[in-house]
């Protein structure tokens, strides 16, 4: 997903695993913290859909979406069961 904006579930207020990692961190001031935590890009990986990013980081994008939409941190246990991504190669991580 090239524009954080094109989906038109994220033009809402919602948050939805098709919403860009970009749109998320802007529509959620604990996004990031949440992300990171997960080991999800944030730097390259911006323009790609919530969904997309949890799934190349080998995670259930439904529990990233939660731990993100939560009321009440969530406490992120994110358990590996696939070998781990690479680095997108920019030098963030």
């Amino acid at each position: 997903m090239s524009d954080a904006n094109s989906c038109a579930s994220c033009t809402s207020s919602s948050i939805t695993a098709d919403c860009s990692v970009d749109a998320v961190m802007r529509k959620s001031p604990t996004a990031q913290a949440v992300l990171d935590r997960f080991g999800i890009d944030t730097c390259c990986g911006g323009s790609a859909s919530l969904r997309e990013a949890a799934l190349h980081a080998h995670l259930d994008p439904a529990l990233v979406l939660e731990a993100i939409t939560a009321p009440q941190p969530v406490a992120v246990v994110a358990p590996r069961t696939l070998p781990q991504a690479t680095s997108c190669g920019c030098g963030c991580r």
